[in-house]
């Protein structure tokens, strides 16, 4: 046998691996070699080897190299790879989280998608109650696919086929931005709690579109006018209905801030132009799974929103039937029931349902939804009026102001700032002006081709 061939009898190193004694030190990471104790003089570790049917000896494992560190319990943790640049990649990996403080526990990691979710939920109590319940239900769809899953094995390509899904279910491009949106932040709260290093949902795929598209003017006619929603209101039975719909869509008030509206929110300004109105929206009633509940307006703050002309006129006559309402007292000396009539008068909602109750955005929607059935159009909903008063506001400044957005960003980056009541006033004035000219315009073109029909068909005959 030459001296060669002898290298195939190699010691047999038989004791485990040496572990430190006393206290382990967090952070500290190495590779570890479990074929060998001594690989150059090809000394095998006998608890890793074992003899095959041809009695040679193999390893019990392909994964050679095993990474092991402390964890920041003072936990000995063990990766193993069958790979050493793998293995020194993942050490040095380690090393880098320990130094930088970002190393997640793994225990932690393991923390189910629905417990994130929770805690996420319980970050918005802060939030108006529509918020809440909208996010909410994002938060139950994407849990109704990912809950059981550890928080800790979501990648970015379960982010992506999960938004995918959603265009493929026909939802709009604004409702999944959104829908990735709440995700994003929900998955910000795993990494704030350092259950996770990254956030899968930033560095998903999702739809783009430009906010700041303009829209042309032959598309302005997809909008509802005043003439469209003459002819969608003749199709609502109920008056008290058909009082708040109109009123909605002369001020660009949201549905809920519209159904808690009451009389103390009526500010009357007198100057020399005039006796004028202006409300104080401070409330907004939001219907959720456990009821009705009133809460601040969307953006949480109150603001103050001058009535057009038109919007005043409505407002008389709601408040007038109203007053109507109230309970019939017999005169008596003094001003007691005076006093009562006006605190009764003064809490007294605006609108309310010919039943006398408070009204509710699906009781509007749903009314709305059988008179487009009957009209034959397309659905329109309580938020269409909120869009239609929007679409002629846009062009003038404060749009933000008067539809209450806490955020003006983009208004302030286009139109310059104003300010006091004489301004909005005239804001709201032009608004007017220009939903009448658009009405006006639409008609007119409506008619010169119809008379165009007529006169062709009138040549031909």
């Amino acid at each position: 046998m030459s001296p060669r061939e002898t290298t195939d009898i190699v010691d047999l190193d038989s004791t485990p691996a040496p572990r430190s004694p006393g206290r382990r030190k967090v952070g500290t990471v190495s590779v570890f070699d479990r074929h060998y104790s001594d690989a150059r003089r090809k000394v095998r570790r006998g608890y890793s080897w074992t003899t095959n049917a041809a009695g040679k000896a193999v390893p019990k494992s392909p994964l050679r190299w095993e990474v092991r560190y402390v964890d920041t319990a003072g936990k000995q943790r063990y990766e193993r790879f069958d790979d050493r640049e793998a293995a020194h990649a993942r050490r040095d990996e380690l090393a880098d989280q320990f130094r930088s403080g970002s190393y997640i526990e793994h225990e932690r990691a393991r923390v189910t998608v629905r417990t994130v979710a929770d805690a996420y939920v319980r970050t918005l109590s802060a939030k108006p109650a529509s918020t809440r319940q909208s996010y909410g239900s994002i938060v139950d769809v994407f849990c109704e696919r990912f809950g059981d899953r550890e928080v800790g094995s979501l990648v970015v390509s379960d982010i992506n086929g999960w938004i995918a899904d959603l265009l493929d279910a026909d939802k709009s491009l604004t409702t999944v931005r959104k829908y990735a949106n709440v995700v994003r932040k929900m998955l910000d709260v795993a990494v704030d709690d350092r259950l996770i290093r990254g956030n899968p949902a930033r560095a998903a795929t999702v739809p783009t579109t430009d906010r700041r598209t303009v829209i042309e003017e032959d598309a302005a006619d997809e909008y509802l006018t005043p003439a469209d929603l003459d002819a969608l209101l003749v199709h609502v039975a109920d008056e008290h209905t058909r009082r708040l719909v109109r009123f909605q869509s002369l001020t660009g008030l949201r549905i809920g801030e519209v159904c808690e509206l009451r009389r103390k929110d009526i500010e009357t300004v007198t100057d020399g132009n005039g006796t004028r109105y202006v409300l104080n929206v401070r409330r907004s009633a939001v219907e959720t799974k456990g009821g009705l509940v009133i809460g601040s307006p969307k953006s949480g703050r109150a603001r103050r929103v001058p009535l057009s002309s038109e919007a005043t006129t409505v407002l008389h006559e709601a408040t007038a039937v109203e007053r109507s309402r109230l309970p019939k007292f017999k005169a008596r000396k003094g001003s007691e029931v005076d006093d009562l009539l006006n605190a009764l008068y003064g809490d007294a909602l605006i609108f309310r349902t010919a039943r006398g109750n408070q009204f509710r955005g699906s009781n509007v929607n749903r009314a709305l939804a059988t008179a487009c059935e009957m009209a034959g159009v397309d659905k329109v909903t309580t938020h269409a009026m909120r869009h239609a008063w929007a679409s002629h506001a846009v062009a003038y400044t404060r749009v933000a102001s008067l539809l209450g957005h806490a955020d003006s960003t983009l208004v302030s980056r286009v139109y310059a700032h104003a300010g006091g009541d004489d301004e909005l006033f005239a804001a709201v004035a032009q608004i007017e002006a220009s939903t009448h000219e658009h009405t006006q315009r639409t008609h007119n073109g409506s008619t010169s081709a119809d008379n165009h029909g007529q006169s062709a068909t009138d040549s031909t005959s």
